[in-house]
């Protein structure tokens, strides 16, 4: 290992990755705070400096100790004690309530004097806030306390105080995520609007977590649990907030040419449309549809999976194959729809896999099928079923394109 420390300080350097994954024996851990106390010999000069030195001790130990028990045992003794020498110590509040072995009352109590002690810290220190790292802890602090609150009991502070962190830094839209989830097992259907609302009004910060904002919140919540949105959402009539949280992302995505991530996005929302329980905006589900796969399309990704791609292919032809033989369609609009149908596809003749494909197939065969037309491609997709269905049945079938 290098002793320059640069290195270690730079995230594309090899030293960075290997110092960040690596993990020591006890042992070797308090040979480094016993070097450490030796060139910092004031370190635990007053109670509040004692407090400081253990809380850290103790994150060393739970980020650091190789050994789980060790870990675990070391990490909540020594923060403990920081309390205890300290309780207005908000690293050691924060850390203890979020240990196995501590109540939930205990620790609505202990993040509720931590967060008072950072609130009159910031309201003496002007700029305090300014700090990143400051108003990042906040959140963290504040998030945590409304997930305590609930778990008490108190729905309505718990979720003012949800509410509340977010107007002091980003923490996580998986955590984001979670909250909602609560509130959906409650069917505290005003609190979630009323946080969408808040997100809204503070989506200034989705450009540096756009990733997460698709991957930890959108995506879990809407292959997971698509009816979740859609639930609060019907239940107070209010779509306007659910459908500009998705503009407003979609917004953030296009100038920032995330073409995987925008099509992740608009499935989304196509998916929560589809959910509600009255009458389903058919047209606006295609639209997020059509946008979703001509984007992809027309900007290849080699990082999103193919079947998000056959999924939305197949769905865009059985919604036009359904329509098309609507009552009272007119012959203009079914044939304007089949060829929106064929268009989904490329030429019969080039290499695609034929079984990720089969739905959409089936839906052109279907098509010209009950129509009754004498379709080359109709054919020509049979023909590409058969074959794909006979190589299938022979022992060199290899699953290649058909």
């Amino acid at each position: 290992m290098a002793n320059d420390p640069d290195p270690y300080r730079d995230p594309g350097s090899d030293e960075y990755e290997k110092w960040e994954s690596e993990e020591f024996p006890l042992s070797e851990l308090e040979k480094i705070e016993a070097w450490a106390f030796k060139q910092l010999p004031d370190a635990k000069s007053t109670p509040a400096d004692e407090s400081l030195w253990e809380i850290h001790g103790a994150l060393q130990a739970f980020q650091l100790c190789d050994d789980q028990d060790e870990k675990a045992e070391v990490s909540q003794r020594r923060a403990t004690k920081a309390v205890e020498l300290n309780p207005n110590n908000w690293h050691a509040c924060h850390f203890v309530s979020g240990r196995p072995s501590t109540s939930t009352k205990d620790g609505v109590e202990l993040l509720t004097r931590a967060k008072k002690s950072v609130d009159d810290v910031r309201a003496q220190e002007e700029g305090w806030m300014e700090n990143s790292a400051n108003s990042a802890l906040l959140a963290r602090i504040t998030l945590d306390l409304g997930n305590k609150l609930w778990e008490l009991g108190d729905y309505p502070t718990a979720a003012r105080t949800h509410r509340e962190s977010l107007g002091y830094n980003y923490v996580h839209f998986s955590a984001y995520a979670k909250v909602l989830g609560r509130y959906q097992e409650r069917q505290q259907w005003d609190e979630m609007i009323a946080f969408v609302e808040v997100l809204n009004e503070t989506s200034d910060i989705w450009d540096a977590y756009y990733d997460e904002l698709v991957n930890d919140f959108i995506c879990p919540t809407t292959d997971n649990n698509p009816a979740m949105l859609a639930q609060a959402a019907d239940a107070l009539n209010r779509w306007d907030a659910i459908e500009k949280f998705f503009t407003i992302a979609e917004d953030i995505g296009s100038k920032q040419q995330a073409y995987d991530l925008l099509f992740l996005l608009r499935d989304g929302y196509a998916k929560t449309l589809e959910y509600t329980s009255g009458t389903v905006d058919e047209k606006s589900v295609i639209t997020a549809r059509v946008a979703a796969l001509e984007s992809i399309r027309a900007h290849p990704s080699d990082t999103l999976p193919q079947t998000k791609i056959y999924e939305i292919t197949d769905l865009l032809a059985r919604a036009y194959l359904d329509k098309a033989f609507l009552p009272n369609t007119s012959e203009e609009k079914v044939q304007s729809l089949g060829l929106s149908i064929t268009a989904l596809l490329p030429d019969v003749n080039e290499a695609i896999n034929a079984w990720e494909n089969v739905a959409t197939i089936c839906c052109i065969i279907r098509y010209h099928y009950k129509l009754k037309t004498n379709s080359e491609a109709a054919k020509g997709w049979t023909m590409r079923i058969i074959r794909a269905g006979l190589e299938l049945l022979s022992d060199s079938y290899t699953g290649m394109y058909s």
